[in-house]
């Protein structure tokens, strides 16, 4: 059992941070001494000590936290300041690091002064008793060691740590870069039996170092005559599962950030729900597939999935609800709806690879990222070129893996700009139009290079792509295919060349059937110069073709389902996981739900199934 002792914020030096001792979990007082505190630690087993920023349950501590970046010219100042029972406000200065300490303090006065007037005039309506004092009547000045800064002291020397601000009779502890949490949100789509992550924007910690409590109201909001919500605690874990019981009320979250490797707790925040738990929709298709997944891979085994998971970029406008999934209620394609069942999903594969596309940067930042850092993944992004907000991510397992590099490219920009492709901007300089509307495409391929924490020297080449779309563009995704395994190749040799071994694992939406180009060229190795594909039935984009070829020997990790994707009037297979066969095999491939599941309410996406794609997943074993 962990022992924790609890310092505020002095002038004592203790293992290089500033502490003035108070007490322990125990209550036991606390000597200011450092021989005494010593003795105190090791005397009560003390485990963890916590350097105070703010409130913490019933002691109380007045701080102000600096952020000073290295690289920027400016440092900003924020605290929480109250007098004489007035309402409390929150100060937040940005100033110039070389900017006169006294500059600085004539800005604060200034502003202090039209929040004292502002509440002395409301007191005064008020006709209030409390006296509200003129700036000049609270002296404000920064001290250190007892010793009062200079008004010409440069703001980058005067706000150290150590420093105290002094306001009348108030003192704040000066903290540089202490952990924040600026932003908390509560999901506003909650429901039953789907896990509830909070949002938050933070500085100097992650959501993973933060103490986390969750509160229910009492009383459910039909009931809530008064509109005044008193609170129930519910949980004390990061994140949150509603129950039947949570059903019609609001919840409310309390997260406390701390920085574990400098030993600090910073201020608590709190956000209420704006919204109450709904009911949602039940029992998922996929959670008949996390039967398969229940446990974690053996050393040796890699379980991969690879998910287009529908961005909110092509969902949400009104062709979406009203041309291409009209049989879709309108919430259920919602983001906001889609998000937990997608959150719920991904993690009961227990994967050690996760490639998906259509990733939305905001999905990414505010969901996938810090909720799959809590299952022990680290997540990349690439976003498709120009300003489209959305590309492809890929999340790994550090349990299983680490990141040595990445070589991701814009397939376009690399076509025209290096020599290797020479001979494909040749093929297409035959055909202006066709190479136009190559050029012009912002498809991305993700690579990200793994080191193997199972297999000793062993790197993995994670390959991610979304191949153009369009039905009848069958000799533009053979040449976007074509580009993706010349760069892997590359990435390959490079790494071979300095002798390391490495294999592959290519997984995407492929936009081909089992049947076309793209598949044949990858499990075969080679499409030659007359393939049909090259040549589109007469059309102005057809071209004599060229002879690919590439090296590897791949594989359908899934072999070839009926279909990986299931809209309206269409389904198709298009989606795969490719591997190299030289060093893998493959141990197991999880069903795809039952197809009365996926037409049980017409198509893909619907109440239950968060995408019109369908997750595909399989383990591989390395080979001895």
């Amino acid at each position: 059992m962990q022992r924790c002792l609890v310092l505020g914020v002095g002038r004592r030096l203790l293992n290089n941070q500033l502490f003035t001792a108070r007490t322990c979990s125990q209550c036991c007082t606390v000597t200011e001494r450092s021989a005494a505190l010593s003795h105190y630690i090791h005397r009560h087993q003390v485990t963890r000590v916590f350097c105070v920023l703010s409130c913490n349950n019933n002691m109380s501590f007045n701080n102000l936290n600096v952020t000073c970046l290295p690289d920027d010219e400016t440092l900003k100042i924020s605290f929480e300041y109250s007098h004489n029972g007035l309402p409390a406000r929150n100060f937040n200065l940005q100033r110039n690091k070389n900017e006169l300490l006294g500059q600085s303090l004539l800005r604060l006065r200034a502003n202090m002064s039209r929040f004292l007037n502002k509440c002395k005039k409301k007191k005064k309506e008020r006709n209030a008793i409390p006296k509200v004092e003129d700036e000049d009547a609270l002296p404000i000045s920064v001290w250190r060691d007892d010793h009062q800064l200079s008004d010409t002291t440069p703001n980058v020397e005067a706000w150290t740590a150590g420093s105290e601000l002094h306001i009348g009779d108030k003192v704040f502890h000066v903290l540089v870069n202490g952990p924040a949490v600026n932003k908390l949100i509560i999901p506003s789509s909650m429901m039953v039996n789907f896990p509830v992550y909070i949002q938050m924007d933070c500085e100097f910690t992650d959501i993973t170092q933060c103490t986390v409590t969750w509160y229910r109201a009492t009383k459910k909001d039909s009931e809530n005559t008064d509109g005044v919500r008193e609170w129930q605690e519910m949980s004390s874990s990061t994140v949150y599962s509603p129950t039947m019981a949570d059903m019609g009320h609001r919840l409310k979250v309390k997260c406390v950030p701390q920085n574990m490797e400098r030993n600090l707790i910073g201020k608590a925040v709190t956000a209420e729900s704006s919204s109450v738990v709904n009911a949602g929709p039940g029992y998922c298709p996929f959670e008949t597939r996390h039967q398969f997944t229940k446990e974690k891979t053996d050393e040796l085994r890699i379980r991969v999935v690879t998910y287009n998971i529908l961005a909110d970029l092509y969902s949400d406008s009104d062709f979406s609800r009203e041309q291409l999934y009209p049989y879709c209620p309108a919430y259920a394609l919602n983001i906001h709806y889609r998000t937990p069942l997608l959150l719920k999903e991904i993690t009961g594969y227990n994967a050690d690879l996760i490639c998906l596309q259509e990733v939305d940067k905001k999905v990414f930042e505010h969901d996938l990222l810090p909720d799959l850092s809590l299952s022990g993944f680290e997540g990349l992004l690439c976003l498709k070129a120009g300003q489209v907000p959305e590309g492809s991510a890929t999340f790994f397992n550090k349990s299983k893996f680490k990141l040595v590099d990445k070589h991701d490219i814009v397939l376009s920009e690399i076509i025209e700009s290096d020599s290797r492709f020479k001979d494909i901007l040749n093929l297409l300089e035959c055909n202006e139009q066709l190479m136009h509307k190559v050029l012009q495409k912002q498809t991305i391929q993700q690579v990200s290079i793994l080191e193997s924490l199972d297999k000793s020297g062993q790197l993995l080449c994670v390959a991610n792509t979304h191949l153009y779309f369009y039905p009848t563009a069958d000799n533009i995704r053979l040449i976007q295919i074509a580009v993706c395994m010349k760069h892997i190749e590359h990435i390959i040799e490079m790494y071979k060349s300095k002798g390391q071994n490495i294999s592959l694992v290519f997984c995407g939406d492929f936009n081909s059937d089992p049947e076309r180009g793209v598949n044949l060229f990858m499990t075969t190795g080679s499409i030659a110069a007359d393939f049909k594909e090259w040549k589109l039935n007469g059309s102005t984009d057809s071209i004599l073709g060229m002879n690919l070829n590439h090296f590897l020997s791949l594989s359908s990790g899934c072999g070839y389902p009926v279909y990986t994707n299931y809209v309206g009037g269409f389904n198709a297979t298009l989606d795969y996981i490719f591997y190299d066969n030289t060093c893998f095999d493959v141990a197991e491939v999880v069903p795809l739900p039952d197809d009365s599941e996926v037409v049980l309410h017409t198509a893909l996406p619907s109440v239950v199934f968060p995408s019109d794609h369908i997750a595909q997943i399989c383990t591989l074993k390395w080979k001895q």
